[in-house]
């Protein structure tokens, strides 16, 4: 499972939706006795030397966390310095790139890692084994580049791909169909945005040209994700998907089942957008209060958690299984706040 949209990136947008909102109650809602009972209590990631902060990029949502290590920059919505790949194995690095080379997008609950490389100018996608040990994804000759984005437990492997005039496609390497890989239906775009894959083989994204989110199938299928204008899917599992939707002038959290219709709409008057899924259908999203967000915990539509023990800078981008951990990024930290 993965989150490709950097944590900074969301950051950025929710500051410039604030300016939209006035001051907000949270929704009422039914308490849940198992989330409402918990004192969350955080810890904090290892990081190697000379390194300060952190992003992630991909989790098995339980064990692994993938993403990259180096040092925070000056201005708040800016990237990390000297960035490089880093594997977090229950919070302590357990592999550390050193040479900028290669990438690491996501991770499965084997630690096996779903990347690319750079050769002769190239890029290459590959799988990484939490040794550090490489292996290449084939791909087709013609291709500009290509890159593996995606993985699940299974081992299937999703990614993109640039052709020669420059449109990009959905690419599938299977798991049952060790080298081998497939071109999914994808729409003509020249920019193509990969979020997350489950278990059940569906892949949610969307396009530049085509901007409104989708879920594609590793069996071939492709279908838009029913939204005002613009869809933001974050994370599926089992079919459910979360995430927010936008025109520009207004905003809100979604949530969609497997054939793309939207199941939920909450104005973004309550919520910014949701950003993760837990195994029990709990979704971890930003709310309003006041001007700030804040994260919080969500089921059936309704606040279950407001999490007011946890950092107004903290961004929930995993829920482990059990509902116990919320794994992210806090003001470039990587951060996992436990029940207690």
């Amino acid at each position: 499972m993965s989150h490709r949209r950097s944590r900074r990136v969301l950051a950025v947008a929710l500051g410039a939706a604030a300016g939209l909102m006035g001051l907000v109650a949270l929704p009422a809602g039914p308490a849940s006795a198992a989330l409402t009972a918990c004192a969350w209590q955080a810890t904090t990631f290892e990081l190697p030397a000379g390194a300060d902060g952190a992003d992630f990029s991909g989790s098995d949502s339980n064990r692994y966390v993938v993403g990259e290590t180096g040092t925070q920059p000056w201005e708040s919505d800016g990237s990390l310095y000297d960035p490089q790949a880093t594997l977090w194995d229950n919070g302590k690095i357990v592999w550390h790139a050193t040479n900028g080379l290669p990438h690491a997008l996501d991770v499965n609950s084997s630690g096996v890692m779903a990347g690319d490389t750079i050769i002769n100018n190239k890029f290459y996608g590959i799988t990484i084994a939490k040794d550090g040990t490489t292996k290449m994804l084939p791909g087709d000759p013609a291709w500009v580049d290509y890159d593996a984005e995606l993985i699940n437990n299974k081992g299937d492997v999703v990614g993109g791909a640039i052709k020669a005039d420059l449109k990009h496609v959905l690419v599938l390497w299977p798991a049952n169909a060790p080298g081998t890989y497939r071109v999914l239906p994808t729409p003509s775009t020249t920019e193509l945005f990969l979020q997350d894959l489950d278990e059940q083989g569906e892949i949610i994204g969307g396009t530049q040209d085509a901007p409104q989110g989708a879920i594609w199938t590793t069996s071939g299928t492709y279908t838009p994700l029913q939204t005002p204008k613009f869809a933001d899917p974050r994370a599926v599992r089992g079919g459910h998907i979360v995430g927010g939707w936008d025109t520009f002038s207004t905003f809100g959290a979604a949530e969609w089942n497997a054939q793309g219709t939207m199941t939920r709409n909450i104005p973004g008057s309550t919520a910014e957008g949701f950003t993760a899924l837990g195994a029990d259908g709990t979704i971890a999203g930003q709310i309003w209060v006041g001007y700030s967000q804040h994260p919080s915990l969500w089921r059936g539509g309704q606040v279950v958690d407001p999490l007011t023990a946890v950092d107004t800078d903290f961004v929930v981008q995993w829920i482990s299984d059990d509902g116990t951990r919320l794994t992210g990024i806090q003001d470039w930290v990587p951060t996992q706040y436990h029940c207690s």
